[in-house]
């Protein structure tokens, strides 16, 4: 017979009940899984594609730039310094934080020292009792925060924003991985790009943060390309796309703001359509 207990069902246990379960799971996995298990939950938000734990006691909030000084004046130099992991706006491995040469010896400690005392300094400085800093993915793998908080912590640390998420196609319009060599050069092209925009002052619409964004970079040198799916193989179940060059980027960009369909903009180095990017916002 196998029991299953959800994150909720677990939380309305004793505290009893719930210690003698850690008990019984102390080996090291076990007692690693056990002590997150415990964690401030979060709302979901369905951001990203991980699926988040949900608790009704708990609620994640997103912190303004005030609010993170606040927090930040009032926690351990060493929870300070964790925080920057969170402040790149990446879900954050755990195994990252724990073990070896880690911030943190072990996963309760990570929880006790860290995300307990985080939570509740944050509860302290916003006078909100059932604020949480921090949600994770289903598997209990990845930690994250707001994506407002983690761009609230990178003006306290002075970091500069992040590059965003990139889609990036080859010639034929088929997917690369990011980490393919051959999205390389343009990856570090953009890069450079992306430290002249103030992300501060995008548009908070999707739309037209996309279409302020690829002007940017358009202004920037780089030249714009239209991806179009052009058949589907049945065969091998995948699509056939076209690739051509926008000879007023502008005006598309500008089209794009009001229009959606089949069609899809990238950026590419100047002359060379080898490897094109897409901005995922």
């Amino acid at each position: 017979m196998m029991l299953v207990l959800s994150p909720h069902d677990f939380q309305k246990l004793s505290p009893a009940c719930r210690s003698e379960l850690l008990r019984l799971l102390m080996d090291d996995r076990g007692s690693a899984d056990a002590a997150f298990f415990l964690s401030e939950s979060s709302e979901a938000d369905g951001s990203i594609e991980t699926e988040e734990v949900v608790s009704e006691e708990k609620k994640v909030v997103s912190l303004t730039v005030a609010e993170a000084g606040d927090l930040l004046g009032n926690i351990s130099d060493r929870s300070s310094q964790t925080l920057k992991h969170f402040a790149v706006g990446q879900p954050v491995p755990l195994v990252d934080l724990v073990g070896q040469g880690k911030p943190y010896k072990n996963y309760i400690e990570l929880k006790r020292s860290f995300v307990g005392a985080v939570n509740r300094r944050l509860r302290t400085v916003s006078g909100n009792r059932n604020a949480a800093l921090f949600s994770s993915d289903r598997d209990q793998t990845l930690i994250k925060v707001k994506p407002k908080t983690a761009q609230s912590l990178r003006r306290i640390f002075a970091m500069p924003d992040p590059l965003p998420l990139m889609e990036y196609c080859d010639q034929q319009g088929q997917e690369l991985a990011p980490s393919h060599p051959q999205c390389q050069a343009l990856a570090q092209k953009l890069e450079e790009a992306w430290k002249q925009i103030d992300s501060t002052k995008l548009p908070a619409d999707s739309v037209e943060c996309f279409a302020t964004v690829l002007q940017h970079l358009v202004d920037r040198g780089f030249e714009l390309y239209v991806r179009s799916l052009k058949n589907w193989d049945q065969d091998t179940d995948t699509p056939g796309y076209e690739i051509h060059t926008v000879i007023d980027p502008l005006m598309v960009i500008e089209n794009r703001r009001t229009e959606h369909g089949s069609v899809e903009l990238f950026v590419g180095l100047p002359g060379d359509s080898s490897t094109l990017a897409q901005p995922k916002i």
